[in-house]
Order: structure tokens, then sequence, then C-alpha cells
């Protein structure tokens, strides 16, 4: 006889168990679940033999006893414990702006309120394109989320009134509201005074502030705080703007088209620049490249001290949030002026704290097996954000259908913290990619006319080829999504990227595969002289036995209830199956079967451990050998309802 308890160490409602009970080796039992006495416990008579439990609950995971021995007449006692699944934590609140805008009547003290204004809040150090936007109801009223407490400006139009701006200060705990009045401007028949305003509509312009470093993935590095003064040349002199080089050196204003002189004064250590821009509608990101100053490290002034938050990710398929946190990281800050460095260590949920001074600094992480060491460059000030570092796992994935590229989950912004990049809002945004080459250690080129797919939303948003630069642009909503790129020649690319600001630039680096042996044609004999005796011909070479291979498993389901009518179960394909390889007890690949339980990968030959788990199924775990070309393997994994 066996014994369940029930598990004492969850709280809240008695979940609806289900206990069955597997003899083995037959693996026959497991159909019909146990029931309850009135105490809660399971009781079950069984022959002589070894057996296993397993006991499953809705939100809960399944929990598997080892194989136990029963003997005659005695007891066998198995204890279960059902451990709740992890829910991701709701995202907080989010504070609101309520407005009403007003229109002043001629010739009165009285206002009404006044429909269809556009309305715009953004912080005191933020710029306007970055802005929350909305239009007025009926009522003139409109609310607008902000990123969090502090210091707003609030700005109001609409077209033959004057606009005005107000400033609020957002809390939790106040009522956040303000209420703007709009004069109408004098009509034709009245003189007008003379303005010096520009009347072209305005243009968003957005680029990065740079300097080269061979350090760099992408060959340069953001430089964080430079200042840039615009000054228009082609027009009203008096036109004037400024703005400041947010985090990883990226800016955005709006200014009217025309041709601009542009100073850029960058913090100490770097040379100033001076350029000419023209701004137009729909021109690309604008780049200035600065020069780094050699500066001796005793010359750097020593800055307060500034607290750094941050987590180590990677990117997951079967999060919800589409990260997954990597424990034990060690990463390794270095200033990029002077030799200060500082290490630490991510504890068991990704998270890393640590003290520096205000600066740019050079992340090395050195990442846990099964990851790929990472570099990133983080601008570390007062107030700054957590800084996320992304792990790519080593581990090669299937070259995706161009014709489905939305096929795979595509990252989600983890609930309640930021996600590395802006503050989202509303409306198209470009995404600009680059196709390179490495043909050196610290050296690219483009590659013209590669095949590029964008994938959003489980679906094709967007398509083309680069051009002779490399480059291809696509107008697209924000959020997550995937670029696919292919060409003939190099092995195909995937990369994921979240859609955050109004311009954003991925480079997708592609690897040129092996190129074939060249067959020179046999010479025809002279009609002459005899013909000249054949050369040997030479063996095919043999593959080298470290060439990679791609293997291909299919999982595919058997319910132990076809065992009843004497048939044999029916195999259906099993989607959302946990697949994981090891060699030598090291993961080496890890993934989840698709819609027709099949999931590939190249490995490099040998021996592996598979093992395979999915809810409702127990688990199964075989050993396969790889010995080269393309290797198939069939796992049947059997019900236990």
């Amino acid at each position: 006889m066996i014994t369940l308890y029930g598990s004492a160490a969850t709280s809240g409602p008695t979940p609806d168990v289900k206990v069955y009970v597997v003899s083995f080796p037959d693996r026959q039992g497991g159909d019909e679940p146990l029931t309850p006495d009135p105490e809660g416990r399971y009781h079950r008579d069984l022959s002589a033999g070894r057996y296993q439990v397993v006991a499953t609950a809705e939100g809960y995971r399944p929990a598997t006893s080892g194989l136990r021995r029963v003997f005659p007449q005695k007891y066998t006692l198995v204890n279960l414990t059902l451990v709740p699944e992890a829910k991701p934590e709701p995202p907080p609140a989010r504070l609101a702006f309520n407005g009403v805008v007003y229109e002043k009547l001629p010739d009165s003290t009285e206002r009404r309120p006044l429909p269809g204004a556009s309305v715009l809040i953004h912080r005191g150090d933020a710029t306007i394109a970055d802005a929350a936007r909305n239009t007025t109801d009926e009522d003139g009223k409109v609310t607008l989320e902000v990123a969090g407490e502090g210091d707003y400006v609030v700005l109001a139009q609409k077209r033959g009134y004057k606009p005005t701006g107000t400033r609020v200060t957002i809390t939790r705990d106040g009522d956040n509201t303000a209420s703007i009045i709009l004069l109408k401007q004098p009509t034709e028949t009245e003189p007008a005074p003379t303005s010096t305003v520009p009347t072209e509509e305005p243009q968003t312009v957005t680029g990065y502030v740079v300097y080269r470093s061979p350090a760099s993935r992408t060959g340069v590095y953001g430089v964080p705080g430079a200042q840039l003064h615009w000054r228009r040349v082609d027009g009203d002199a008096s036109l004037k703007r400024q703005t400041v080089a947010g985090n990883v050196g990226r800016y955005s204003l709006e200014l009217p088209e025309g041709t601009y002189q542009v100073e850029v004064k960058p913090p100490s250590g770097y040379q100033g620049a001076s350029e000419r821009v023209v701004v137009r509608w729909g021109m690309e990101p604008k780049y200035f490249f600065l020069t780094r100053l050699e500066q001796p490290a005793t010359e750097r002034p020593a800055g307060e001290k500034v607290p750094v938050q941050g987590y180590v990710l990677t990117r997951s398929k079967t999060s919800p949030t589409g990260f997954m946190r990597v424990p034990d990281a060690q990463t390794i800050w270095t200033h990029t002026v002077g030799p200060a460095r500082q290490t630490a260590t991510a504890n068991r949920r990704g998270e890393l704290s640590l003290m520096l001074e205000a600066g740019n600094y050079d992340v090395l992480v050195k990442a846990p097996a099964g990851f790929k060491e990472a570099r990133q460059q983080v601008a570390v000030h007062q107030d700054m954000r957590p800084a996320y570092l992304v792990l790519d796992r080593i581990a090669a994935t299937p070259t995706p259908d161009a014709t489905a590229p939305g096929a795979a989950t595509l990252p989600r912004p983890i609930p309640g913290e930021p996600t590395p990049g802006e503050p989202n809002a509303a409306g198209p945004v470009a995404l600009n990619v680059r196709v390179l080459e490495r043909v050196a250690t610290n050296a690219t080129r483009p590659v013209a006319g590669a095949e590029i797919v964008i994938g959003q939303d489980h679906r094709r948003a967007a398509s083309g080829r680069s051009d002779a630069n490399g480059l291809a642009s696509f107008q697209l909503r924000r959020g997550a999504c995937g670029i696919w790129v292919r060409h003939q020649g190099y092995e195909a690319a995937r990369e994921y990227v979240a859609l955050t600001s109004a311009s954003n630039n991925r480079d997708v680096f592609l690897t040129r595969t092996s190129p074939p042996t060249p067959q020179v044609p046999p010479t025809r004999p002279s009609p002459q002289r005899p013909p000249a005796r054949p050369a040997p011909q030479r063996p095919p070479a043999r593959p080298t036995p470290e060439a990679p291979a791609t293997f291909t498993l299919q999982v595919v389901g058997a319910e132990l209830r076809g065992r009843e009518t004497g048939r044999a179960p029916q195999l259906k394909p099993l989607a959302g199956a946990e697949i994981k390889i090891l060699q030598g007890g090291d993961p080496v690949a890890t993934g989840e079967s698709d819609k027709a339980g099949r999931y590939s990968v190249r490995v490099k030959p040998g021996t592996y451990q598979v093992h395979v788990a999915r809810q409702d199924f127990l688990p199964r775990q075989e050993t396969v050998t790889v010995r080269g070309g393309n290797v198939s393997r069939r796992i049947i994994l059997k019900g236990i309802r």
C-alpha cells in the first residue's frame, strides 16, 4: 500500500490534485488518478515491484517521486510537495496628468472648453521628440501618462490660437491637474505683428555623438553629455537651438527644414567638432564623430560616487517577459579615461550593485557556462536607469523560413522594470539595418543585396534588400521585432531588437561560407597525338570529424489510455516541449519544439544526452551519437492522464 500526504508547503485553497502510480519497467497504471480519502491521503494496493508516483495540479509544477520498491506485507510511504508556478509581478500603477484646455472669449473675461487642441508633456531635461502627446475631447479634457514623479512642462496649441504652456509637478499623492487658456491669434483684417518664428513644418532630427573604438562591437561608443548648438545659416539667423546628448550619446530635437551650422561641445576628454548639416524631411540619423584625447589618469577629477544597479539577462522564448536573469555572472567595469576598474558579480537573481564615479565605463561580462562573453558601454550618472547587460546563449539556432519570420516568440519588456531604451510612445518609428561582413579582427565591410525580413506580432511586417552601403530602412510600429538576413554565400543571421525610439539602428554581421572547390574540365585529347595517360584521380577528401552536423529531433506524444481498447496508442506531435542537449554534463543547446514537434540544432560529432519534458507527459532521456551529416531522432513521451 502507498500512502500519499497532501503538501502543507502551499498556501491558499487546496488545489485539484491528480495522483498517478506508474509501474516499471512496463510503465502501466498511469491512466486513472487515485482518489483521496476524507483525510486527504491516497491509498492503492499494489503488487510487489518498482513504481513511480506523479502528482499534478493546475497552477503548480508537476511533482515526481523517484523509483520506489514495494515489498509484500509492508507499507511504502511517499511524500510529494507541489510548488506553485512563478507568476510575473504586476507592473506598478502608471502616473497620469489630467488637464483642461480653455479658450478665452474675445472682449470678455469668460472662457469655454476648447476641443481638438494638441497637448504634450515632457520633463524639463528631456527633448520634445520623446514627449507624450494627445488631443483634447469635446469637454477640452486630456489625459497623458508620464514615466514617473518630477517636474514637467505642458504645452498646448491649436491652429488659429497662440501656443501656451505651463509647468506642473507630478506626484503619486497629488491631483496632477492643470488648466491652460489659449488666446485667438489676430485675423487677417487686424494688423498682425511681424513674427520671426519660421513657418516651415518642424522636422524631428535624431542622431548620435560617438567616437571610434575597436573594443566596440559596432566600432563606435557614445559620448553622453555632449552639447550640440544648432544655428541656421540659410534663413532666419536668429533661429538657434541647443540640445544635450543623453545615454549612449543619442540626441533628438525638432527643427524647420534648412541648413544649420552645428557646434559640438563635448565633455572633458574629447575634442569638439563643427559641421554644416542640411535638415530635410525623412533624413537619416546624423552621427557626429569626435576625437578622444589622451588624458593621464592623474588628471581625471575624482567625482562623487554614484550607486549603480543592474541586471544580467538573456533572451528567452519561454519567459512571459521575453527575458530571463543569468545568475553568478562576473562583470568588470573599466573607466574609459584612466585605469579605474571595479568588479561586481550578479547574485542568484541576476542582480548586481556597486558604487562608481560618474563617467563612461566599458563593461566586460564574463558569462557562466552556456553563454557568450559580452562587452557593453554604460554611462554612469546621477538618477541613471538600471543597466541591462544582455548575454547570448551558446547554441546554434535553425534558419527560419523567410516566408514566416514571425514564427518565433519575440522578446517583450520585463513587467515592472524599464526595458533598455527609451519610453514607449505612439506612432511609427524607423529601423535602420546595416548588413556587414567581418573581414578582420576589427574591420568590416558592407554587404549589398542581402535579403532582409522583419517580423512583428507573429507575421511579416516588412522586407527589402540592402543597398551598396549595406543599409536598408523600414517604418514599423514600436515594440519588439525580429530581423532575419540571408545572402548567397553567407550563413543566415537572426537578431532581435526593441524599437523604443523614433530612430533605431542595428548592425547585423554575416559569416561567409566556405567556397566550393572549382572543378577543372578534362583536357580533350589531340587527334594528332596518342591520348595522354590520364593522371591518377585523388580520392575525395573525407569530411573532417569536427564539421558541424544538423541534429533534428521530433517529439511526439502517446496517451496511455489507448491501451484499454487493445489498440496501439495514437501518436501526435507535441509543441512546446522543453528540450535540453548536454555533453559531459555541460549544456550545449536548449529550446522548445515547434508546432510539428520538431527542433533542430547544429552540433559537432559526438555523444549527447537529450532531455525532453512537457506538462501532462512523463519526462524522457535518451543518448544520441552524432557521426556527421544530418541526424534525426524521434522521442515518444507517454501521457499521465
